[in-house]
């Protein structure tokens, strides 16, 4: 065997991965055969006395080809949409904790809020009270003050 002349020497490992073999499996290298003597019949779509490959061969190796590019293609596709998918996710959680502090801090603002609102609330009420307080200590000094004018105002006497 020439080993010159062995495709199954020449061939990478590609080429031996996507090539459709009538019997099914993949050529041996000369070297790994034994009193096997090369030649272009051992090549799928040559023949004995073949000095080219068939086109319908050629044109159905192109479509597998083209098969597995597209699948390839797809593969590459998928795998790029996750990523930007991941970016998406990424930027998501992003704003999902930037809203997240938002939310807490408008609820430190409510509690302080609601801390102040209800300061105000008893304070207004001591000094409702308070005003109410000084009002009717207020209404119970004038009331003092007229029963001591009316005391204090001449009576005309009685006579006996």
């Amino acid at each position: 065997c020439d080993r010159r002349f062995c495709p199954a020497e020449r061939w990478t490992p590609w080429v031996l991965s996507h090539c459709i073999w009538p019997s099914g499996q993949l050529p041996l290298p000369c070297s790994q055969r034994e009193g096997h003597e090369c030649s272009w019949a051992d090549v799928p779509g040559r023949g004995p006395g073949r000095a080219t490959p068939r086109p319908r061969g050629r044109e159905a190796a192109a479509r597998q080809n083209q098969v597995v590019l597209l699948d390839t293609l797809e593969q590459e596709i998928s795998k790029f949409k996750e990523c930007h998918s991941m970016l998406d996710i990424n930027a998501l959680f992003t704003e999902a904790k930037h809203y997240h502090a938002k939310l807490v801090n408008i609820r430190k603002e409510m509690l302080m809020l609601h801390e102040k609102t209800s300061k105000l609330k008893k304070r207004a009420l001591k000094l409702q009270q308070k005003r109410q307080k000084e009002e009717l200590e207020r209404e119970q000094q004038r009331e003092k003050e007229f029963e001591r004018e009316k005391q204090l105002t001449a009576k005309p006497a009685k006579r006996t």
